[in-house]
């Protein structure tokens, strides 16, 4: 399973996402090809977001929300909301997966 991390700027691990089951299932739906941050993500290393890719990646994860099934929709939408509340905190570094 693929970890979610809100990181600080000292590092420090600030939140985890409750459900990465959540990513690996939208990981087997293919990402747009015209995204620039869904399709990026690698399912067997690390993959981190920066405060100014966090929008464009909470928007990828609610265009691709829309797409799916109604249970998957909702997990998805958290995901993107725990994306949401990493770019709305202060000191936030990056977004890890």
């Amino acid at each position: 399973m693929i970890d979610i991390f809100i990181v600080d700027e000292g590092g420090n691990i600030r939140a985890t996402f409750p459900d990465c089951e959540a990513l690996h299932k939208l990981l087997e739906i293919p990402p747009p090809q015209d995204g620039c941050c869904l399709r990026f993500i690698d399912p067997y290393g690390d993959s981190t977001f920066n405060l100014l890719q966090l929008p464009v990646l909470a928007g990828e994860l609610r265009a691709a929300a829309a797409k799916g099934a109604a249970g998957l929709r909702q997990r998805i939408e958290a995901l993107a909301a725990f994306v949401d509340s990493a770019r709305e905190a202060g000191d936030v570094r990056e977004v890890r997966w």
